[in-house]
C-alpha cells in the first residue's frame, strides 16, 4: 500500500519511513539535532526519539513524538535526475576521453620510433 510523506507518494511504508530517516540530521541556528531511535507501525504511526545539542549552551535535550504517514493513491515518479548518477556519466566520458587521447598519444609515438628505425 502506498504511503506519502511531506507530499511525495512512496510505494511501500518501509520506503516512506526511509524518506522519514533520511531528514536527520538537522543543522539549524539553535543546534543539531539528530535521530535516536525511529520505528513505524503497519498502519504507518512512525514513533521517534530525537536528541538535540545547542550550540550556545552545549546542553543535550531528548524529544520524543509520533508522526504519522498517510495513504495515497498513486506512486510518484521517481526522481530522474540524480546527481551521483550524473557525476559517474561525466566522469566516465572525460575519463574515456582522456584515455583516447593517451593511447593515440602512444600510438602516435610508437609510429614514429618504426619510421626512424
Amino acid at each position: 500500500m502506498p504511503y506519502s510523506f511531506k507530499g511525495v507518494c512512496y510505494s511501500s511504508r518501509s520506503l516512506a519511513f526511509d524518506a522519514f530517516k533520511k531528514e536527520f540530521p538537522i543543522l539549524d541556528s539553535g543546534g543539531f539535532g539528530y535521530l535516536i531511535s525511529a520505528t513505524v507501525n503497519p498502519s504507518g504511526l512512525i514513533t521517534y526519539s530525537v536528541g538535540h545539542r545547542l550550540w550556545t549552551s552545549n546542553s543535550f535535550n531528548i524529544r520524543a513524538g509520533t508522526s504519522q504517514l498517510t495513504v495515497c493513491t498513486g506512486v510518484d515518479a521517481p526522481n530522474a535526475f540524480d546527481p551521483i548518477n550524473a557525476g559517474g556519466v561525466f566522469s566516465l566520458f572525460f575519463g574515456g576521453v582522456i584515455a583516447t587521447y593517451l593511447v593515440a598519444q602512444s600510438i602516435g609515438v610508437i609510429i614514429q620510433a618504426i619510421r626512424k628505425f
